[in-house]
């Protein structure tokens, strides 16, 4: 595993790609059982290998580029989801 994902608060999981960090966030989400405000974050971050936040997943399970300001986001879609080790 190359990325690493924050599903809550101090909690990181190792991840390969953007895609199972997406489904990743939906499982903890899922089977904490809890809300928007409850997750206690406004979007998960995606870290590479170096800890450079490389995307951001929002508790809706779509992946984004990693701005911290959410208007200048864009969504991370189809083929890029499933690279190893995220974006080059």
């Amino acid at each position: 595993m190359t990325l690493s994902v924050r599903v809550a608060p101090n909690t990181w999981w190792p991840v390969a790609t953007l895609g199972e960090a997406s489904r990743s966030v939906r499982l903890y989400i899922d089977s904490s059982g809890i809300g928007f405000r409850a997750w206690g974050q406004e979007s998960a971050p995606v870290r590479n290998r170096q800890g450079k936040t490389i995307a951001r997943i929002s508790y809706n399970s779509r992946c984004w580029t990693p701005q911290r300001d959410w208007q200048k986001r864009t969504e991370i879609t189809g083929a890029a989801l499933d690279v190893e080790g995220g974006p080059q």
